[in-house]
């Protein structure tokens, strides 16, 4: 089950959906450009609140995979990077 991108109004209650579909486990991708839309601009409120997201669903008792990153879904990029993705990575190795 994969809620990024939904209004965070309906989130508890596609949670409580999926639990009582018997599922223990939540999926959700956590594309940068929507917590960093521009260069030092951080937005984590709304549907871009992801610890809120994350405390509902230790609430309800479920675990979470995270999929953070700039390349999601074998092709969603995040606003255009201005290093080339090889460098991009050695950098986040330090």
């Amino acid at each position: 089950m994969i809620l990024i991108f939904s209004n965070s109004q309906y989130w508890e209650d596609r949670l409580l959906k999926a639990k009582a579909l018997g599922l223990n486990t939540i999926q959700t991708y956590v594309p940068w450009n929507l917590h960093e839309p521009a260069p030092g601009k951080l937005v984590f409120e709304g549907f871009a609140n992801i610890e809120a997201f994350l405390n509902l669903c230790h609430k309800h008792g479920l675990l979470v995979m995270i999929r953070p990153g700039p390349y999601i879904c074998g092709g969603y990029i995040s606003y255009s990077l201005n290093v080339p993705f090889t460098q991009f990575i050695r950098e986040l190795q330090l």
